[in-house]
């Protein structure tokens, strides 16, 4: 949801979430914020006219849900391991990623970076939506990568897109 704001609008916040504006200039340009979280819960913003008559709460403008969500990595659940090797030499790796309260039309595209390493879909990309993801958010990822002598990685990017 988007709201307009005027440059006077007030933004308040639930008192566990952070909310800062980062709009370069309130007067010429839409406003913009970024809102952290400390849990993966929705969370609530409301925008008011400036302050009221004698201190007295002013009349609310819009009121809008901030649906926060985390994504667990590699490096944070620490389970990467060597699955098999194939008798060509090509290396099938796993790990799990954790995803909760990701909201609906969410969807996290992993990326390859390591040369010649692909997902067991065959592309270097692959896309998890919510229902990729077990009751407790977690999904198990596999990779093949190239016979070599070393041990493989598994370097990926991480990004979030919504449909």
């Amino acid at each position: 949801m988007i709201f307009i704001l005027g440059a006077d609008a007030v933004v308040e916040a639930d008192e566990r979430i952070v909310v800062t504006e980062t709009t370069a200039n309130p007067q010429t340009g839409p406003r913009t914020f970024l809102v952290k979280a400390e849990e993966p819960v929705s969370r609530h913003v409301i925008a008011r006219l400036p302050e009221g008559i004698d201190g007295a709460p002013s009349a609310i403008l819009a009121r809008g849900t901030v649906h926060t969500f985390d994504i667990g990595r590699v490096d944070e659940t620490s389970d990467a391991q060597v699955v098999t090797r194939y008798d060509d030499g090509t290396w099938l790796m796993s790990h799990t990623m954790v995803a909760v309260n990701l909201p609906p039309g969410f969807f996290i595209q992993l990326q390859v970076k390591n040369q010649g390493s692909l997902f067991t879909n065959g592309s270097d990309i692959l896309e998890l939506r919510a229902e990729d993801f077990d009751a407790n958010g977690i999904a198990t990822i596999y990779y093949e990568a190239p016979s070599s002598a070393a041990a493989p990685k598994l370097c990926h990017s991480i990004k979030t897109f919504t449909e």
